[in-house]
């Protein structure tokens, strides 16, 4: 698991001052740069040569509204681990831990240069087990 904080700023609203839709994702994936990082692994997995952690499919429940100024806080944890492929799922959560939004990605191991499906490395496979939470 990792906790990031995110305060919505005015370029993050849509007109009527409300977390546009599409800036849930861009936080999501600032979160899941900070949890690959954390991982601090000798393997850099965003500029790997081998194989890349692509995102194949994401959803969002959107709960309460999101406003400018609002205080959120990001929970993300690992939902699930296969073969060749992992869910992470970030829980927005605005003041009193009431939950805002519930975010998903699926990232597939794929070759680089084939796009083949790969299995998930051990060593990455085991960094993930770590934050598994169902």
């Amino acid at each position: 698991m990792i906790i990031t904080k995110y305060k919505v700023r005015f370029y993050d609203a849509d007109p009527a001052g409300i977390l546009f839709f599409a800036n849930y994702f861009r936080i999501a994936h600032m979160v899941y740069e900070e949890f690959m990082t954390s991982l601090k692994s000798t393997i850099n997995y965003f500029d790997n040569e081998k194989f890349i952690l692509p995102i194949v499919h994401t959803s969002a429940d959107y709960l309460k509204p999101v406003y400018v100024n609002d205080e959120l806080e990001i929970i993300l944890t690992v939902e699930e681990i296969k073969e060749s492929s992992f869910i992470l799922k970030y829980k927005m959560c605005g003041a009193e831990n009431v939950i805002k939004a519930v975010l998903k990605t699926v990232h597939v191991c794929v070759d680089k240069k084939t796009f083949a499906k790969e299995k998930i490395s051990g060593n990455l496979k085991t960094k993930l087990t770590a934050h598994l939470y169902p």
